[in-house]
C-alpha cells in the first residue's frame, strides 16, 4: 500500500508525531519494509491498450482447466490428444480452451504432422501464473494457523 507521501498527500500529525517517537532504528526497518515492498509491488506502466490485453489475459487464465493445462505444458509441447487424457477431460473441451488460450497468446501451437502441438510462448505467463498460485497457497496457511477459515472464499475480495 502506498505511503501517504507516494499518494502526494501530506502525512497526519498523528503519524508523524509516531514516527518520530519510535526508535531510530524501527523507523528504518520501517522505511526498509515499505522500501522492499514497493520494489515487489511496481509494476510497469501500460498504455491503455496494453492494459486491456493484460486484462483480457487474467480473464483467459481464470479458469481452474486453463491453469491446469498450463501446469501440463510447463513440461513441454502437448498435443489435444495428450492434455485431454493427462487432465480427465473431453477432447472437445480442451480443445476449446486451447483456442482462446491461443487468441490471448497464452500459448502458442505448431503443426507437426496431422497432430497440432500445443506449447507455451515463453516463461512468464508461466511465472505469473506461479506466483499468484503461490501467494494463495500461503495465504491459505497463513489463513489456518491463525485458525481462520481459509475456504475459497474467505480469499475472495468483497
Amino acid at each position: 500500500m502506498a505511503s501517504s507521501a507516494e499518494r502526494g498527500t501530506p502525512k497526519s500529525t498523528t503519524s508523524v508525531a509516531a514516527e518520530a517517537d519510535a526508535p531510530r532504528d524501527v523507523r528504518a526497518a520501517g522505511r526498509r519494509a515499505q522500501s522492499d515492498a514497493g520494489r515487489t509491488q511496481r509494476i510497469v506502466p501500460l498504455s491503455l491498450e496494453a492494459r486491456s490485453l493484460a486484462a483480457r489475459r487474467f480473464r483467459t487464465l481464470g479458469h481452474p482447466l486453463r491453469l491446469q493445462l498450463l501446469e501440463v505444458l510447463a513440461g513441454g509441447p502437448r498435443s489435444v490428444t495428450d492434455l485431454a487424457r493427462l487432465v480427465g477431460e473431453e477432447h472437445y473441451l480442451v480443445s476449446k480452451h486451447l483456442t482462446e488460450m491461443l487468441r490471448c497468446d497464452v500459448v502458442v501451437r505448431r503443426q507437426e504432422g496431422s497432430f497440432a502441438l500445443y506449447s507455451l510462448p515463453n516463461a512468464l505467463t508461466l511465472k505469473g501464473v506461479a506466483l499468484v498460485c503461490r501467494s494463495v497457497v500461503e495465504d491459505r496457511a497463513r489463513l489456518a494457523r491463525l485458525g481462520e477459515d481459509a475456504s475459497p472464499d474467505r480469499l475472495l475480495l468483497p
